[in-house]
C-alpha cells in the first residue's frame, strides 16, 4: 500500500476534446469506478453523473458521523474505505442497485459497546485515532523517509504471529435502506458477521481462501458469467461464499440477517441478536 501512487492531477483534472479542465467533484485516490467495465461503463460518457455522485460520497465517507443506532455514537471512515468503496460500487452497477445508491464504510474505534456507552462523547476518540491515521499515512508516504521507516517496523515477510491474531475478532454490520416510500416509511435490511481473528491478517486470508474454494468446490452453483464479464465478489460469489463462512469447520463465521419493513427512517437500535 505504500508503494501505491496518487496521481494528484489526474484526480482533479480530465481531459475533454484534447483540452484539460478541472473535474465537477475531484476523485479521492483514483476513479471511483475505476473496477467497473472498460468500455461499458467506465470510459461510458453516459456514466459521467454516476461517477461524479461516486466521487462526492467517497469524500463525504472521511467526515465524522454520528449514528441513532448507537446513541448517537461517532464512527469514522474505515481506513481502507478509499479501496473497498471502489468495489462496492462496481458491484452496484454490476447488480443493478439504482440511480440513487449510496454508500458509507465507517469503523467505530470504540467498539460497539462503548461507542453506545460514550454517545456523543465518542468524538473525543473518534478525533484522535482519525488524526493519528491521517498522521501515519502521511509520514509513511514521505519520499524515502516512508518506507524507511515502514521496512524498518514492518520488513517484508514480516507480521503479526499467529498467536496475536487469532485473540482478535473481526465484527462486520451493514444496513441497506431503501427510498423513502410515499407513507414516510422505508424497507431496512440488517446483516451481521462476526470473524475470529483480526481483520488484516486471519480474517482477510479466511476471505480469500474460501472464495478459492468457493471456486473448486461450488462450481456449480456459481453464475456462469457475471452480467457484464466483469464480475466483483459480491454479485459472482454471493450466497455461496456466505454458506461457506457458515459452515467452514475451521472458524465458523456468526452471520445474522433480519429484514424489517414500513420503518422509520432513523432507528433508535440495532436490530441483530446480541448486539
Amino acid at each position: 500500500a505504500i508503494d501505491m501512487k496518487v496521481d494528484l492531477k489526474r484526480d482533479a483534472f480530465k481531459t475533454t476534446n484534447g483540452k484539460q479542465e478541472l473535474r465537477k467533484v475531484p476523485f479521492l485516490m483514483g476513479d471511483p469506478l475505476q473496477l467497473t467495465h472498460p468500455q461499458q461503463v467506465r470510459h461510458n460518457p453516459d456514466y459521467e453523473a454516476t461517477r461524479n455522485r461516486y466521487a462526492l460520497s467517497e469524500w463525504l465517507n472521511q467526515l465524522l458521523n454520528l449514528h441513532s443506532e448507537f446513541s448517537f455514537g461517532v464512527s469514522i471512515p474505515m481506513f481502507m474505505s478509499p479501496i473497498n468503496m471502489k468495489v462496492l460500487h462496481a458491484s452496484s452497477i454490476a447488480m443493478n442497485y439504482g440511480p440513487n445508491f449510496k454508500v458509507r464504510e465507517r469503523f467505530l474505534p470504540c467498539g460497539y459497546v462503548w461507542t453506545r456507552v460514550l454517545g456523543i462523547i465518542g468524538f473525543i476518540p473518534a478525533i484522535i485515532m482519525h488524526l493519528s491515521l491521517l498522521a501515519t499515512v502521511g509520514l509513511l508516504k514521505m519520499p524515502y523517509l516512508g518506507k524507511a521507516l515502514a521496512d524498518f517496523l514492518a520488513p517484508p515477510g514480516s507480521g503479526v504471529p499467529d498467536a496475536i491474531s487469532s485473540l482478535g475478532t473481526t465484527g462486520v454490520y451493514a444496513t441497506a435502506t431503501s427510498e423513502v416510500k410515499e407513507s414516510g416509511k422505508v424497507d431496512r435490511g440488517y446483516a451481521y458477521l462476526s470473524f475470529k481473528g483480526d481483520a488484516c491478517n486471519l480474517t482477510t486470508a479466511q476471505c480469500v481462501c474460501e472464495s478459492a474454494f468457493a471456486l473448486v468446490f461450488d462450481k456449480d452453483a456459481l453464475p456462469k458469467r457475471s452480467n457484464d464479464g466483469f464480475g466483483t465478489p459480491s454479485e459472482i460469489f454471493g450466497d455461496v461464499l456466505v454458506k461457506r463462512f457458515r459452515e467452514t469447520k475451521v472458524r465458523p463465521v456468526d452471520v445474522q440477517i433480519n429484514v424489517r419493513t414500513e420503518v422509520t427512517k432513523n432507528e433508535m437500535k440495532v436490530y441483530i441478536h446480541d448486539m
